[in-house]
């Protein structure tokens, strides 16, 4: 019936190209069963009608802002992923396969809670009170959600929406959830690779697809939930304020404690440099109105003493005078960052990210450094409410890190931001050739090619296009690749 409506008609429209091949793909099978005409010709006319239009979804019932601001904080406190699984409770959305990766994860020592949602049937799979029985104390919400309200609200609860399903021609609840601003989790399988495409391109959405297996699942969470975690002990550190006034330190000592830094204060500029020479900290945050000490003159002597030269000092201004405090204190090269009082906790985070970064070597170590870069790619993810123009310039100083682990994830940073000033680092970085990695010389590439996107080889510096035609004549296939991605996207 599908087919002979099909060759009536002067246009068909299928919801995904998975949907429309599969079609092709099961009229194909038939006709090897077929003894006499076989129409080949006519089911291949069938994709010059086609018209793939993607299912529109509803506008969230509800407001999404408090519930990204409660996602983020429980980052930042480091509680348990939040998974939700959402779809009918049948046999072709693979529930068996959920169940084997929690159990794995439980196995592992990885902390969870779980929002099993969807409509139950009469006969549905054993496999669903499986799960309610042995993961009560992890389970948050379960079953239908009575109206649409409660369904964004159990969407948006979460952190990441899983999907293990064997039979999806579009993915609906899936399309929701990343609505709701949830991380995806997908089977690398029918029309998911294609749903994500909407809004990334192929070489993205591989973060976001899973090896079709229940262990492959539980490793993709285990990830997040390390990566999640790697933001909160990136970003978690201990300071050293120097407030004279009480009223200011308390203020400026919330405002750190609600980005994970815990503040110790001492309102003597003498006595707190004593202490910070002593008993070094991470971060040393003072006021540009320190007393009878002048800031200028309390940051000079903290650069001289060795314990301290390279330690991170924000120095906190008010409004009135925050432009000349950075005309007078601000350094970033030295690592002094002047900073608003009014800065809220998560852009306060994201600079301190940016600090760790421009200097991985330092006491910190060069774990954390890793963990930071990664965590800002991650926040750059595509749904994320981060604003991270203020990172750029930390992450272009990061690409003259030695490692990789650094290097590659400030690449896929840069790729996502697009900033114009990354491009001559990322340039450097291919024309270092075999002494730089395949793997990183093909983010710097996938960068450059999305830096500049639609410009047109006319409209790119020279040394651009150079570094991208020397990659095509290198031999290593995804160099090749990935420079021909490059140069597709900057175009003619």
């Amino acid at each position: 019936t599908n087919f002979t409506s099909a060759l009536a008609a002067d246009r068909i429209w299928f919801n995904s190209k998975y949907n429309f091949d599969s079609m092709v793909a099961g009229l194909t099978r038939r006709l090897k069963r077929w003894p006499d005409f076989q129409p080949r010709k006519a089911i291949e006319s069938l994709a010059d009608k086609l018209t793939i239009e993607p299912l529109g979804i509803e506008q969230p019932a509800i407001d999404l802002s408090p519930f990204q601001q409660a996602r983020e904080q429980r980052a930042a406190n480091g509680d348990p992923v939040h998974l939700v699984w959402a779809a009918r409770w049948e046999h072709d959305k693979n529930a068996d396969d959920l169940l084997v990766a929690l159990k794995l994860l439980r196995d592992r020592g990885v902390l969870f809670r779980l929002s099993l949602l969807g409509q139950s049937f009469q006969y549905s799979p054993d496999v669903f009170q499986e799960i309610k029985t042995e993961f009560q104390a992890e389970i948050l919400r379960i079953g239908f959600q009575e109206s649409r309200a409660d369904y964004w609200q159990a969407l948006a609860e979460a952190d990441l929406f899983v999907s293990t399903a064997k039979h999806e021609f579009f993915g609906l609840a899936a399309a929701e959830g990343i609505a709701a601003g949830l991380l995806p989790l997908f089977p690398d399988r029918l029309a998911y690779p294609e749903l994500l495409e909407h809004a990334m391109t192929r070489e993205e959405a591989k973060d976001y697809l899973y090896d079709n297996n229940a262990e492959a699942l539980a490793d993709s969470i285990e990830h997040w939930s390390q990566t999640r975690n790697g933001i909160v002990e990136a970003s978690r550190k201990v300071a050293l304020t120097i407030f004279p006034n009480q009223d200011d330190a308390l203020r400026v000592g919330a405002l750190l404690a609600r980005a994970n830094i815990e503040p110790f204060n001492d309102e003597d500029p003498l006595r707190g440099l004593e202490r910070a020479v002593s008993f070094p900290k991470h971060l040393i945050a003072i006021s540009s109105d320190t007393g009878a000490m002048p800031a200028a003159e309390l940051i000079s002597r903290l650069r001289k003493d060795y314990r301290t030269s390279r330690t991170p000092i924000l120095v906190f201004a008010s409004d009135d005078n925050f432009t000349q405090a950075q005309q007078v204190y601000g350094d970033e090269e030295t690592g002094v960052f002047v900073v608003n009082r009014s800065i809220d906790a998560l852009r306060l985070r994201n600079d301190l990210l940016v600090g760790l970064l421009a200097d991985s070597d330092a006491s910190v170590g060069q774990s954390v450094a890793e963990k930071a870069a990664v965590a800002l790619d991650v926040m750059a993810s595509p749904g994320r409410a981060f604003d991270l123009n203020g990172c750029v310039s930390g992450a272009i100083r990061a690409l003259d890190d030695p490692a990789d682990a650094v290097r590659i994830p400030c690449c896929q940073l840069l790729a996502k931001l697009a900033p114009q000033g990354a491009s001559d680092a990322l340039v450097r970085i291919v024309a270092e050739g075999d002494a730089a990695s395949v793997d990183l010389r093909y983010a710097a590439l996938l960068a450059l090619g999305n830096i500049h996107r639609g410009a047109g080889t006319s409209q790119v510096a020279p040394s651009v296009m150079e570094v991208i035609n020397s990659a095509m004549d290198t031999g290593e296939v995804a160099l090749i690749q990935a420079a021909s991605r490059a140069s597709g996207l900057i175009g003619n």
